[in-house]
């Protein structure tokens, strides 16, 4: 609840950075979230896309975003090692506070990169491709021309945890927060830091006897890169100037997504855990409870006044809750309040799912026939339980990909997801691997179930069920 308390603030606070404006709604009900943006908010972050053409004004936005970076990296070198427990109530709430001013603009950023923002740039690159390549030709054009030659956060990752396995026999403790803090994402969800501990300890284990095939996968990288740079090269020759600019947009954009995700994953789960660990504790409550159902100005007031949110309250915003935006204000609804609201405000959000199909962004072409396994790695005990349960070939559905499921995904005979675009993290890992994926797919979630046999079709853009279960 403290993250998506934040996203109908940014386009408001934001809305002049590309990819952001007033307008998003969040809608929560059981387990399922989704971000919706209304039609004129959709268009407003499809026009915005139109000032990263402008090669002056790309500069000075990735400046931006990289200075935004150095501050924020300073704000968590300054509290690191801060003691939160000997601090008052009043330098307790103004942490948080500038903490969620950082949250905020680094998710401003970070929606830089979406898909909507980049649809223009994908538009007038796929223009220009078609003038020199015949039209069967040009998705596998786009995709390579788009794809980043330097390592993205997800892949140095990767590089670092093997060379942990070569070096040593087990994961310490050290390691285990040296690779945490240049790598806070991994920890997305994940809330317990002794299970999160213990959880990667154990895949340390499991992965040191596969560490030559592993350290084989990361030269194998090195390899794919300098071919995609061969092969671009030839393909920035026959597209000009103005084609290589638009492909370093995408290039850019995939990059800086992952520099600036730790700007909001991991952020209570890790780098400031010990912070909100204090904040429960000053307002009297259980740590998870907070982070899963409070506001964020609700920790501030309940820190002040001593009073923490009902029982009443949080069965009302586990059974559903819905963030809408009017006149540039926030308005919540919870519970059966909610549910009502959102019936007559948006009933798309809740409308039954009926068809058979769903459409997306083709992220990797290919085909692929196989059973859904619909993932949801919320924490570390869910994904160490899929890492055991996932088969070969199996077609990867989920809300969007995380860092920490790239095991799964290298098994996945396809890769689908709800959220993302062609610089998501499901996007670059599928090219990475040659694997099919359709992104952006809005309802794959919900339109699919776990064991229904489905087509992908990364050529034409479509899922679609074959056999329900």
């Amino acid at each position: 609840m403290v993250l998506v308390s934040l996203l109908p603030y940014v386009g408001i606070k934001y809305g002049n950075l590309p990819g952001n404006a007033p307008g998003v709604i969040v809608w929560g009900k059981d387990v399922y979230i989704s971000v919706y943006l209304k039609k004129t908010t959709w268009k407003a972050a499809v026009k915005s896309g139109k000032k990263l053409l402008n090669k002056k004004y790309f500069k000075t936005y990735f400046n931006q975003s990289k200075i935004f970076r150095k501050k924020y990296d300073d704000f968590i070198l300054k509290n690191r090692n801060f003691i939160y427990s000997t601090a008052s109530d009043e330098k307790i709430t103004e942490l948080i506070k500038t903490l969620w001013d950082f949250e905020l603009k680094g998710t401003a950023f970070y929606w830089g990169s979406q898909a909507e923002p980049l649809m223009v740039a994908e538009r007038e690159l796929r223009n220009i491709i078609s003038k020199f390549f015949p039209i069967t030709e040009i998705e596998n054009i786009l995709q390579t021309v788009i794809a980043p030659i330097e390592n993205d956060e997800a892949q140095k990752q990767e590089i670092d945890w093997v060379s942990l396995l070569s070096k040593y026999k087990s994961l310490s403790e050290k390691n285990f927060w040296s690779h945490g803090w240049k790598y806070p994402f991994l920890f997305r969800n994940n809330y317990d830091l002794k299970i999160s501990y213990q959880y990667l300890n154990n895949k340390f284990q499991e992965e040191k006897g596969q560490q030559e095939e592993l350290q084989k996968e990361t030269t194998l990288l090195k390899t794919k890169k300098r071919k995609l740079s061969a092969e671009q090269k030839k393909i920035f020759k026959k597209i000009g100037i103005e084609g290589q600019y638009l492909a370093h947009i995408f290039q850019k954009s995939a990059i800086e997504r992952m520099k600036l995700k730790y700007t909001w994953a991991g952020v209570e789960e890790f780098i400031f855990h010990n912070l909100y660990q204090e904040a429960a504790k000053r307002l009297g409550d259980d740590f998870v409870r907070m982070i899963s159902y409070y506001r964020p100005e609700e920790i501030v007031r309940a820190i002040k006044n001593k009073v923490k949110l009902s029982d009443i309250e949080v069965d009302k915003r586990r059974k559903a809750f819905l963030y809408d935006v009017k006149h540039n204000k926030v308005i919540f609804f919870s519970g059966d309040e909610a549910i009502q609201e959102a019936k007559k405000r948006y009933p798309e959000l809740i409308s039954e799912i009926q068809k058979n199909f769903v459409r997306g962004t083709i992220a990797c072409s290919g085909k692929a026939i196989g059973e859904v396994a619909i993932v949801s790695t919320e924490d570390f005990i869910s994904l160490a339980k899929w890492n055991k349960e996932f088969k070969k070939g199996q077609i990867l559905v989920s809300g969007m990909t995380q860092p920490n499921m790239i095991s799964l995904m290298k098994k996945a005979g396809a890769i689908v997801t709800d959220e993302g675009g062609l610089t998501s993290h499901a996007a670059i890992v599928s090219r990475e691997f040659g694997i099919p994926c359709i992104v952006g797919t809005h309802k794959a979630t919900e339109v699919f179930k776990d064991g229904d046999l489905v087509e992908v079709d990364a050529i034409n853009g479509i899922v679609k069920i074959i056999n329900n279960k």
